[in-house]
């Protein structure tokens, strides 16, 4: 194959993970900001609150804490897989592949801690969100890890 028949650039599939890293990282910050930060901590969980909940659930503000702390990590996470996207660093490929199995084992992890905390059983919208998270990372590392045009785009 040519140079003029490889595929080069940003286009095909790849414009998937672009429109992900665009417009995903902008809704994480927004459920960051405003679902996570600003419900479970400003409104919801002030002093009086807070301290029932870590009574009624033994742990509940170390894993609250934690949840948030993740996620904060999570989006510079995403950001810097976007800039390095964007820039067609050499390293994406294996930054993106840690972002998916990052956000899949941040995600169970969350799920399960939040569940034995609170006792409860894990409900089953948070069980169907954690196989979406399976299925999109197991059809996105094996593109990132094969695709002509990813190692044209990002390696070559």
């Amino acid at each position: 194959m040519t140079d003029t028949e490889r595929p080069r650039g940003i286009a095909g599939w790849l414009i998937i993970p672009a429109v992900e890293l665009t417009v995903g990282t902008f809704l994480r910050i927004c459920m960051f900001l405003l679902l996570g930060f600003v419900t479970n901590v400003a409104f919801f969980l002030r002093p009086p609150r807070l301290y029932q909940m870590e009574e009624l659930y033994p742990g509940y503000i170390f894993a609250l804490g934690c949840q948030m702390a993740f996620d904060a990590l999570l989006i510079v996470f995403q950001i810097c897989v976007a800039a390095s996207f964007f820039s067609r660093k050499r390293i994406l490929p294996r930054m993106i592949i840690g972002l998916f199995v990052a956000g899949l084992a941040v995600s169970v992890f969350q799920t399960v801690w939040i569940a034995v905390v609170a006792r409860e059983l894990i409900e089953t919208s948070l069980f169907v969100f954690n196989c979406i998270a399976a299925v999109k990372a197991a059809t996105w590392i094996p593109y990132f890890l094969w695709s002509k045009r990813v190692k044209a785009t990002f390696v070559t």
